[in-house]
């Protein structure tokens, strides 16, 4: 799965860079760690030349009315100074003064703010504003500032926010979620009628890697939460998944979760089209003996599919 979570670094990198994918596809080479790190100093780079100008910006905010100084941020810095001062400001003058931004105006911000530096502001603004504003950026689909801000909101608050998402928005918010425990405790929290509609949705739109992609980034509980669903699906869907499972090779990050389930749900996850393919069962087979729950799952699954 390493080739689209590269696509997905690229993506975070061409944001914050404020350019396209496209642009940035040479540095595709580079692994997703390497991208991680190049995005942080990117992000470093942007920032620390013009840090004294916003400090200043931020000091002089501390001598007028929040009211005022909201206003000015609004109708004269805009959007992307706004965001860079924001992240200098006192925390305390901050919250103040969002209860005077619009949230409209707060939205432009968000794919501007680095969640690091603000987090001190984030996690201390009313909870019907973040949420109000995180539904604008699922309506205007900014996945990434979304997935960023899910590290820095409570799990109840990142819900509220995804609640009323169309699946596919859903899925994409989770794979563009930063901090792997936060997605986790989230996906925990997801009623699993949702989940189950992200799935059907991604099968549907051609869109079973972004899912693959998605459950190979979670924990072996959360993961296991997942499969379990995954079990109670149309056929499609399940031959769907391990046709991808088997193309990615990525049976290391599915076969462990079958020991975590039951043995009638895992069965129905194997009862698929796709492992009657002596290619897939070759694939499988290896790492199903690795885990001795799991391989004897697979003789099941095996004598049931070619009898």
């Amino acid at each position: 799965m390493t080739g689209l979570r590269g696509h997905i670094e690229l993506t975070k990198l061409a944001h914050e860079l404020g350019t396209s994918a496209d642009t940035v596809d040479f540095l595709g080479v580079l692994d997703p760690d390497a991208l991680v790190d190049l995005r942080g100093l990117v992000t470093h780079a942007l920032f620390a030349p013009h840090e004294q100008r916003f400090s200043r910006m931020a000091a002089f905010a501390k001598l007028i009315p929040p009211t005022l100084a909201a206003k000015g941020a609004e109708h004269a810095l805009g959007p992307l100074i706004a965001a860079r001062a924001a992240a200098v400001t006192d925390p305390d003058l901050a919250v103040r003064m969002s209860s005077h931004l619009s949230p409209a105006f707060l939205t432009r911000m968000a794919p501007h703010l680095d969640p690091e530096k603000v987090a001190g502001i984030v996690s201390r603004l009313p909870a019907d504003l973040v949420v109000d504003v995180g539904h604008r950026l699922v309506a205007e689909q900014q996945f990434i500032p979304l997935g960023r801000f899910v590290s820095y909101v409570p799990v109840e608050t990142a819900l509220r926010v995804v609640e009323q998402a169309p699946p596919l928005d859903l899925l994409q918010v989770a794979l563009y979620t930063e901090e792997h425990a936060a997605l986790d405790a989230v996906i925990q929290q997801v009623p699993e009628d949702r989940l189950a509609e992200a799935l059907v949705a991604a099968q549907g739109a051609g869109l079973v890697d972004d899912a693959l992609t998605l459950l190979t980034s979670l924990s072996v509980d959360a993961r296991t939460r997942v499969v379990r669903i995954v079990a109670g699906l149309d056929i499609t869907v399940r031959d769907a998944l391990i046709r991808t499972v088997a193309r990615n090779e990525a049976w290391e990050d599915l076969v462990p979760v079958l020991e975590h389930i039951d043995a009638a749900e895992a069965l129905e996850v194997l009862d698929v089209p796709a492992l009657r393919d002596p290619e897939v069962l070759a694939g499988m087979e290896p790492v199903a003996r690795r885990h001795p729950a799991a391989g004897e799952l697979f003789e099941q699954a095996r004598r049931a599919l070619l009898s």
